[in-house]
């Protein structure tokens, strides 16, 4: 993999790194993890829309779970009970939310 990511140029002077979402201290460990996927998978086309679990687990090896809403999993209690079991083993957790249509 190379260390070149895609940016979109709004004009001559303005660009925009396009990657699934803006990190808000700037780092470039996410476009980079999302580059590599890509690449894993064929092109960024292909991992739209993805889950992000897949990736995780793909890039790591490390085990992984979901819950997901709806599932017997969702009230706040059972939730909550899951992200502090988590965090007292220092895994890694992500969450996730699908976008917004349009």
């Amino acid at each position: 993999m190379d260390d070149y990511l895609p940016f979109y140029n709004w004009t001559a002077t303005t660009s925009t790194l396009l990657m699934a979402k803006q990190s808000p201290t700037n780092a470039l460990w996410g476009p980079f993890l999302e580059k590599a996927w890509a690449k894993a998978n064929g092109n960024y086309e292909i991992i739209e829309g993805g889950w992000g679990v897949e990736a995780i687990r793909f890039l790591t090896g490390a085990p992984t779970s979901s819950y997901y809403k709806g599932s017997s999993y969702t009230d706040a209690i059972t939730a909550w009970n899951i992200v502090m079991s988590a965090d007292k083993q220092n895994f890694t957790m992500m969450a996730g939310v699908p976008g917004a249509s349009g």
